[in-house]
């Protein structure tokens, strides 16, 4: 059986929204998580976080730097149930025992263990000493709830943190912002806090949705409320009332929107509705209707869709799914209690045994808990 903890009391279901960090009350389990760089994890039928691709800073989190890892190996660590747990580019942060543990690159600090520089880093899960709820990890930073208020440690040249200033911390610091679920991606954190969207960080192309393209160093209330919340790179997707609303970046169609691949820095309503939503480096996947759908960049294979190219609006895949999560150039699925992923997989981050690349959503024969 799993590890349990009494420190969940409000008991979420657990959905992440099937893009790193993001928790919701409602929705499927986050067994997949496809990370910003070559790396991804997922939970194994014993609770137990597993990973694979690359691993040069030991954010496979098996205590060594050995690499490739061409198929999902278990750290050995079991995490808390409801599970609440990230991948970044090359870390990795999950609850364990009410706990944050973290492992892989903390160069910058962003494990928050007090020490940062070239080389430093930590190849299995180790405790950050902080207890924790939920946690989220960027490309170089990390955010959790502890105690009901927002922490941060890591890189934060654009306030990506939300302390109200710029400049690394190598320990977790406090916001003294309260928040019901946070996520992460590239240099920008969301949270949600009393059912509105928040925001901190660069906001290129206004992925913050704040109407503005200007980096905030402190979480602003975008004025909209949800219930999923996921960022991309430089674009974000929430779910309202039961419908896709998406901000920033749209030069590969990755918004849905089919307007010209304009941009847009405020969340605007697509008219499509789903149940769960994840953004990529330039595509994003949702479920509708039990099938997954996808827009955007597919130059990779990451929407599943043969023959490449772009999508400006959301297009059937063909492939129904449990949940779904996006990385950069790839994207993953459970189906069926496994792990199905497409697109780029760059020493074997894709979990497929290979490092080629494929265009469709294809079984790893990774398990997940009750598969």
């Amino acid at each position: 059986m799993p590890p349990t903890t009494d420190c969940f009391w409000e008991h979420l279901s657990g959905a992440y929204a099937f893009c790193p960090g993001i928790n919701i009350e409602e929705g499927p389990t986050p067994y997949i998580v496809f990370g910003m760089g070559q790396t991804s994890w997922a939970i194994n039928p014993s609770y137990e976080l597993v990973g694979t691709g690359l691993n040069t800073s030991g954010q496979v989190a098996i205590g060594s730097t050995a690499s490739p890892v061409l198929s999902y190996t278990s750290s050995g660590d079991q995490l808390d149930i409801p599970l609440r747990w990230d991948g970044g580019n090359q870390h990795v942060a999950a609850v364990i025992l009410g706990t944050i543990y973290v492992a892989g690159d903390n160069s910058d600090g962003r494990l928050g263990l007090g020490t940062s520089g070239f080389g430093n880093m930590e190849t299995s899960l180790v405790s950050s000493g902080l207890t924790g709820t939920h946690v989220a990890c960027g490309i170089q930073h990390t955010i959790l709830i502890s105690e009901g208020t927002v922490w941060g440690a890591g890189a934060n040249n654009y306030g990506e943190l939300g302390l109200g200033y710029t400049g690394q911390e190598d320990t977790f610091l406090n916001t003294g912002v309260t928040a019901d679920s946070v996520t992460a991606n590239s240099d920008d954190s969301m949270i949600l806090k009393d059912g509105n969207v928040w925001s901190a960080g660069r906001n290129r192309y206004g992925s913050l949705g704040i109407n503005s393209t200007s980096s905030t160093s402190s979480f602003i209330d975008t004025g909209v409320s949800a219930d999923f919340i996921s960022i991309g790179s430089t674009h974000s997707a929430i779910l309202k009332d039961g419908n896709v609303w998406v901000s920033g970046r749209n030069n590969k169609g990755q918004l849905g929107l089919d307007n010209g691949n304009n941009n847009t820095e405020v969340f605007t309503d697509t008219g499509i509705s789903a149940t769960a939503v994840a953004c990529g480096l330039e595509h994003t996947l949702i479920i509708k209707d039990g099938n997954v759908w996808g827009c955007g960049d597919n130059g990779h294979g990451e929407l599943g869709i043969l023959g490449g190219g772009t999508y400006a609006v959301f297009t059937d895949v063909g492939i129904s799914a449990d949940s779904i999560s996006a990385g950069f150039w790839a994207s993953s699925i459970v189906k069926s209690g496994t792990v199905w992923t497409t697109g780029y997989s760059g020493q074997g981050g894709g979990g497929r045994g290979s490092t080629v690349l494929t265009y469709e959503f294809t079984n790893t024969l990774q398990g997940i808990p009750g598969g």
